[in-house]
């Protein structure tokens, strides 16, 4: 150790474990040619904290199946609004084509990775502004929920309540859901259900002949869907096996795991 630090020195040392560190951090990086044509953030699996209320003990659909194409189509479709003096803004697109070119198989790849007690979280950085939250799939739909938009940070004007006479309060943004899209609603103790603003559903299409379920909150009910699930998540496991990036070990424990939940 001592010949270590008389040949590198001490600032050269620290350079290395400095390089090393941000290595092994979920970063990734894409650079083109052109003023500002940069794309920068980080993604990684993070287990469900029991302050997240909402998910805390919920099995979540993790490992699941589904094609780029279909991640494609469910991403590029997330739209939101910004508030004006006067109105609300015409939607845009929260990933527009050519940053979600650059990003979905990174997203999906890593989606599929995720364990039952895992979300996705992601921080992008573009000219226009960060964009931040997680994904995760539950009750048969993929969950996005945003805490900033492209420089956006979602806040709530509290004070607006007693002003509305819808009860709202005002906010700077909101998520525009499109087809085959919905809000999240959850119950609170009187037993309103009520909307989670940043939080977005958007449902896988139907399998089967079969409708997913359309129920925020819990897994699609029914043997043959639970059968489904199964079939996917086993399905999964064995092409994290075959691509070597789960042990044999891994694969037999995680397969046990499912069939014993089932």
């Amino acid at each position: 150790m001592k010949f270590i630090f008389l040949a590198f020195g001490w600032d050269r040392i620290c350079k290395i474990f400095l390089i090393l560190s941000i290595l092994s951090q979920p970063f990734f990086y894409v650079s083109e040619s052109g003023a500002g044509a940069k794309l920068r953030g980080k993604m990684a699996a993070k287990p469900v904290q029991k302050s997240d209320k909402l998910l805390w003990n919920k099995t979540l659909d993790h490992p699941f199946n589904f094609t780029q194409s279909e991640f494609n189509r469910m991403a590029g479709s997330l739209y939101f609004a910004r508030k004006l003096p006067a109105a609300w803004a015409e939607p845009e697109l929260i990933f527009d084509k050519k940053n979600l070119a650059r990003l979905s198989q990174v997203f999906r790849k890593k989606l599929m990775t995720l364990q039952p007690n895992q979300t996705l979280r992601f921080s992008l950085k573009t000219p226009v502004g960060r964009t931040t939250g997680d994904v995760f799939v539950l009750g048969r739909a993929l969950n996005w929920r945003f805490s900033e938009i492209k420089g956006l940070e979602y806040l709530k004007d509290f004070q607006s309540v007693a002003q509305e006479s819808s009860g709202e309060i005002l906010v700077n943004w909101k998520l525009v859901p499109q087809d085959n899209q919905e809000h999240f609603y959850k119950t609170n103790l009187l037993g309103m259900k009520i909307r989670e603003e940043t939080w977005l559903l958007v449902h896988f299409p139907p399998q089967n002949g079969n409708q997913r379920s359309t129920d925020a909150g819990e897994p699609a009910a029914g043997g043959k869907e639970e059968a489904a699930v199964l079939r996917n998540k086993l399905k999964v496991l064995k092409e994290l096996k075959e691509d070597n990036l789960i042990s044999e070990k891994d694969y037999q424990k995680k397969v046990q795991e499912l069939l014993e939940r089932f």
